[in-house]
C-alpha cells in the first residue's frame, strides 16, 4: 500500500527494458505464426496445383483473396478494440491467434477451387488484427532509441517463421505424409502462442484509459499526411512484391532452374533468414542514418531481387547474391508501414494509422498482384511474373524519393545510448519518433 503524499516508485530501467523486451520477443512468435499460416500454402502449390487441377492464376487467387479479407478485417477490428474495448489489445490478438490456427488447420480440407478459396478467405478475415494491434503495442511499449529495431524484430518473426521455415518443413511433410496433412499440424503452434500471450502479455492500463481514442473519422485524418501518403503508395508496392514473390518464386524455381529441390528449399530459406535479419537491420540503420536513406537502398534491393534469380537461377553459389539482396531488401516494408508513419502522425493515431496502411496495402497490393503474376505467369511464362515484382520494388523506390525525414542522421552518438528511465521522464511529443539535437 503506498503512503498518502508519496508518488509511487517509478519501475527501474532495467525492469522497464525487461517488460519491452518480453513483450517484442512474444509478438515475435505471435507475428510469425500469422505468416506461417498464411503464406506457407505457397510452398505446397507444386502439390496442390496438380492435385486439385488448379491453374497459376487460381493459385494467385488463394493469395489475393486472404489480402483482400485481410485488409478489410485488419482495419475494422483496429478501430473496434480501440472504441469497444478501450484500447485492449490483448483480447483480440488471443481470439484472432485461436480462430486462425484452426482455419488454417481446414486447409487439408479443401476438395476443390471453390473450398480453398473460401478457407483462405476465412483465414485472412480473422489473421487481419493481428499484425497493426501486434505493432501498435510493441511502438508504444518500446523506448524512442529502441523503436525502429522493435519493430522490426516482430517483423523478422514474420520472415523466420513464415519464410525461411516453410521451404523446408512444408516441402518435406508435403513428400512424406502428403499435403493434406501439412495443415492441420500447422495449427497446433498457434494454439500454443495464443496460451503464451494470454499469459504473460500485460495489458497497458495507461493505453486503455487513455482520452483520446481513434474514430473513423481518423482515417482521413491521417490520409492528409503527405508522408502517410506515399508510404501508402510504397506498401501497395511492397505487400504486393512479398505476395507475388512468395507465391510464384518457388514455381518459377522448381521449373527452370536445374538444381535439385533440396537445393532450392535451402536457397527459399536462406531468403526467409535473409529477410529475417534485413527486417532487423534496416529499421536499426535507419534509428541512426536516417529512415529516408535506408529507405531508398532497400527498395533498390527489392527491386534486383527477382532480376537477379531470374540470372542466377541454375547457379548455386551465384545464386546467393540474390540472398544478399534481400538481406537489405526486407527491411523496406517495416520502414514504410510501421517507421516512418509512425513518426509523422500524432501518437494516439499510430495503431489506426498502421491499421489504414495495411488495409489500402492489402486490397491494392495483396489483393491485386498475386493474381495479376498468376496471369501474366500463364500468359507469357513464370518469367514475366518475376520481372512483375520487380516493377513493384521500382514503384516502392519511386516513391520513397518524395517522403520527407522523420528521424534525421544523429549527429551525437551518445544519445542512443540515453537511459530509458530519463526517456520516461520526458514530455510526450506529437511526433515520438522526431528527435531535436543541440
Amino acid at each position: 500500500m503506498s503512503t498518502p503524499g508519496v508518488a509511487p516508485k517509478r519501475p527501474s530501467a532495467q525492469a522497464a527494458r525487461s517488460r519491452e523486451n518480453t513483450l517484442v520477443t512474444i509478438m515475435f512468435f505471435a507475428a510469425g505464426i500469422a505468416f506461417l499460416d498464411r503464406f506457407g500454402i505457397a510452398y505446397a502449390f507444386p502439390y496442390i496445383g496438380p492435385d486439385l487441377q488448379l491453374d497459376n492464376t487460381q493459385l494467385g487467387w488463394t493469395m489475393s483473396i486472404t489480402a483482400l479479407c485481410w485488409a478489410v478485417s485488419s482495419i475494422v477490428f483496429s478501430l473496434f478494440s480501440d472504441r469497444l474495448l478501450g484500447g485492449r489489445k490483448k483480447t483480440i490478438i488471443v481470439t484472432s491467434l485461436v480462430l486462425f490456427s484452426l482455419a488454417a488447420g481446414a486447409v487439408g480440407l479443401a476438395q476443390n477451387f471453390t473450398q480453398l478459396l473460401v478457407i483462405r478467405g476465412i483465414i485472412g478475415a480473422l489473421e487481419g488484427p493481428v499484425l497493426p494491434l501486434i505493432q501498435s503495442a510493441v511502438a508504444a511499449a518500446s523506448s524512442e532509441h529502441r523503436r525502429g529495431r522493435n519493430l522490426g524484430i516482430v517483423i523478422a518473426g514474420t520472415a523466420i517463421i513464415g519464410s525461411a521455415l516453410p521451404p523446408i518443413l512444408v516441402v518435406s511433410l508435403s513428400e512424406s505424409l502428403g499435403w493434406r496433412a501439412v495443415f492441420p499440424l500447422s495449427a497446433a503452434p498457434g494454439l500454443v502462442i495464443a496460451l503464451l500471450v494470454a499469459i504473460f502479455m500485460k495489458e497497458s492500463r495507461s493505453t486503455a484509459d487513455a482520452p483520446e481514442k481513434p474514430a473513423w473519422r481518423d482515417v482521413g485524418r491521417v490520409l492528409v499526411s503527405r508522408n502517410v501518403l506515399l508510404c501508402g503508395v510504397a506498401a501497395v508496392a511492397l505487400i504486393g512484391f512479398t505476395l507475388a514473390f512468395t507465391s510464384f518464386a518457388p514455381l518459377y524455381l522448381a521449373q527452370n532452374s536445374v538444381l535439385s529441390s533440396g537445393t532450392i528449399a535451402t536457397v527459399l530459406s536462406l531468403f526467409g533468414l535473409g529477410g529475417a535479419l534485413g527486417c532487423v537491420i534496416a529499421p536499426s540503420w535507419s534509428d541512426r542514418l536516417g529512415r529516408k536513406p535506408v529507405f531508398l537502398l532497400a527498395s533498390l534491393c527489392t527491386a534486383l531481387v527477382p532480376i537477379a534469380i531470374l540470372l542466377l537461377h541454375d547457379h548455386a553459389v551465384p545464386l546467393l547474391f540474390s540472398v544478399l539482396l534481400q538481406l537489405l531488401a526486407a527491411g523496406a516494408l517495416v520502414i514504410a508501414v510501421y517507421a516512418i508513419p509512425g513518426e509523422s502522425v500524432p501518437a494516439p493515431l499510430a495503431a489506426t494509422t498502421f491499421a489504414v496502411l495495411i488495409a489500402l496495402s492489402e486490397i491494392l497490393g495483396g489483393g491485386l498482384a498475386p493474381a495479376v503474376a498468376g496471369a501474366l505467369a500463364d500468359g507469357f511464362g513464370l518469367s514475366a511474373a518475376m520481372w512483375f515484382c520487380a516493377g513493384l520494388g521500382g514503384l516502392s523506390l519511386v516513391a520513397g524519393m518524395f517522403v520527407k525525414e522523420t528521424r534525421p542522421r544523429r549527429t551525437r552518438p551518445d544519445t542512443a545510448q540515453e537511459p530509458l528511465a530519463l526517456a520516461e521522464e520526458s514530455p510526450p511529443l506529437e511526433h515520438p519518433g522526431r528527435t531535436t539535437t543541440t
